[in-house]
């Protein structure tokens, strides 16, 4: 975005600490580094792990680590850095064609492991940072950077015959380049009525762009005036629905377009100032009503076909919606998590963990609440009331994680990827 650059939520800037610079504590410090840069699962001293409070319940484990891996081949031997702000905060994706989780890495890297046991398969070097969650369609990786570079990488599997195996191999296949940061992911409209499938995106200088998925041919783009004040560090990423694709912008407006063609169909403005009034989050799309965040002040339900406001909860710092059954779950950049009415936005329920920080946007499935945080890891909550289940706290930050097949994957902060099993609970619904 334009004007000067302050901490979101979910790129948590932390203040420099004084180091000790003994002999013995930089020692330290660098075999605690080392062990945390760990490849090699069969090296965790669980016992260990327990005993630091990593995981941590009153009942039985509800999440239990299967595996972590540096998201670079040589992370075991970057070298020692004094740099405390959060090193990554792209959130992962799942392939299922190629039983892949991939995910970006401020190291200029797309790196895709194997979902079972995190041995690296594919490694691809970036032209700029990866803070955006990539996309894969139809065995295509989409993805974008700080350089406002947009690559379609296509994924094969190549036969080494003197391996006898198969390797997995990126190819180029377009790129695209953008006169902004792109830091959010982008968003696929199939094609119909016998016009092409699009990837659209959105940059840090209010603009929305769209192209052909197959050539990466520029078709449209829509630009909106930035603000004149301070903004936040961030951009919303579109959301298509239907035939309309839906964004926001660092002024506080969401807008909807034609997704075909970029005809604007409607604009909303949800600030309650113009202090930091940034809709930085993705919009949730639910029954034909749509749940947005503006960071200076409130959850926002919208009416889809026009941008109408249905209702308003004031909430500082806002994440993206969760929605669950007749439930909307919301972080927020103090700790707190809200569950509300999704038809009314009544709170139900309301709890504050002091020490978390700033949580990412909450990830449901069928049985539990997944909230990352910038201080603390990821809490596990009962979503019919705030219950704290567990909590996974490795001393580092996580960014939003991802669920799948009973599995959770969150990147922490320091470039390690974690998988976790996720056990059946009692009581569940």
């Amino acid at each position: 975005m334009t004007g000067s650059s302050v901490k979101h939520p979910n790129m948590r800037q932390f203040k420099p600490v004084r180091v000790i610079a003994s002999l013995l504590g930089l020692s330290f410090l660098v075999t605690v580094l080392s062990g945390a840069a760990s490849c090699d699962p069969k090296k965790w001293d669980h016992s260990d792990i327990m005993g630091s409070g990593a995981l941590r319940t009153n009942h039985q484990l509800i999440v239990l680590p299967v595996w972590r891996r540096g998201v670079n081949p040589d992370h075991r031997y970057n070298p020692l850095t004094w740099k405390l702000s959060p090193e990554e905060t792209s959130t992962p994706v799942i392939d299922e064609v190629f039983d892949l989780v991939c995910v970006g890495s401020e190291r200029q890297r797309m790196s895709c492991l194997s979902m079972k046991t995190g041995k690296h398969l594919l490694s691809v070097k970036t032209q700029g940072r990866v803070l955006a969650a990539p996309i894969i369609h139809e065995r295509t990786l989409y993805v974008g950077t700080t350089s406002g570079v947009f690559y379609a990488l296509s994924l094969t599997k190549k036969e080494d015959k003197s391996k006898r195996q198969s390797r997995l191999v990126a190819k180029l296949k377009w790129k695209y380049s953008a006169d902004g940061e792109i830091l959010s992911r982008a968003a696929i409209l199939p094609p119909s009525q016998g016009k092409p499938s699009l990837v659209i995106f959105t940059t840090s200088n209010n603009k929305i762009t769209a192209l052909r998925i197959d050539t990466g041919k520029w078709v449209w783009q829509q630009r909106h005036d930035p603000p004149n004040r301070l903004s936040i560090r961030g951009q919303a990423p579109p959301v298509i629905h239907e035939s309309s694709v839906y964004t926001g912008y660092s002024d506080g407006t969401v807008a909807a377009y034609k997704a075909n063609n970029g005809k604007l169909l409607w604009k909303q403005s949800i600030k309650e100032n113009d202090r930091f009034a940034d809709v930085d989050t993705a919009p949730t799309i639910h029954e034909h009503k749509m749940y947005v965040s503006s960071y200076s002040g409130q959850v926002n339900c919208l009416r889809l076909k026009d941008g109408n406001v249905l209702w308003k909860y004031k909430l500082r710092g806002a994440t993206r919606v969760e929605v669950r059954d007749s439930d909307l779950f919301v972080g927020s950049s103090n700790g707190t998590i809200v569950a509300l009415n999704a038809e009314n936005g009544k709170q139900r329920w309301k709890k504050r963990f002091r020490k978390a920080g700033s949580f990412a946007a909450p990830v449901s499935d069928d049985q539990n609440l997944y909230v990352s945080s910038t201080k603390q890891g990821i809490y596990i909550l009962r979503p019919d009331d705030g219950h704290l289940i567990q909590t996974v706290n490795y001393q580092v930050g996580f960014g939003e994680p991802i669920v799948h097949a009973r599995t959770l994957y969150a990147l922490a902060y320091n470039s390690l990827l974690y998988s976790f099993t996720i056990r059946e609970r009692a009581g569940a619904r």
